[in-house]
C-alpha cells in the first residue's frame, strides 16, 4: 500500500477535493437557477394580479363614466345629492303675472 505522501496519491486527493468542489458549485448554480424560476413564477404572479386589478378598475371607471350623465340629469331636475341620500326640494308653483291681472280683472 502506498503512503499518503507518495506523489500519485496525494494528486488523487487533489483530484477528489476538485471534484467535491466541483459539485459544490454545480450544486450552487442549480439552486441559483431554481431561484430564478422560483422568481419569474412569483413575478407572473403578481403581473397576472396587477392586471386583475387593472381590469376591475377600468369596469368601475366604466361604470362610474355611464353614471355619470345620470347625476347630471338629477342635478338638472333640482334633486340634490347629499351624503347618499336624495332630497328632493317642495315644488314651487309659480302662476304667470299675467293669469294673476285676469283674475283681478273679473
Amino acid at each position: 500500500m502506498k503512503s499518503l505522501s507518495h506523489p500519485t496519491v496525494s494528486v488523487g486527493l487533489f483530484i477528489k477535493k476538485i471534484g467535491s468542489l466541483a459539485i459544490s458549485i454545480g450544486l450552487l448554480i442549480k439552486t441559483i437557477g431554481s431561484l430564478v424560476i422560483l422568481m419569474r413564477l412569483l413575478t407572473q404572479t403578481i403581473s397576472g394580479l396587477v392586471n386583475s386589478i387593472s381590469e376591475r378598475v377600468k369596469k368601475i371607471s366604466g361604470l362610474i363614466v355611464s353614471v355619470r350623465p345620470l347625476i347630471k340629469m338629477i342635478g338638472l331636475l333640482g334633486i340634490e345629492v347629499e351624503g347618499g341620500t336624495c332630497e328632493v326640494p317642495p315644488p314651487t308653483f309659480q302662476v304667470p303675472h299675467h293669469s294673476i291681472r285676469k283674475a283681478r280683472s273679473s
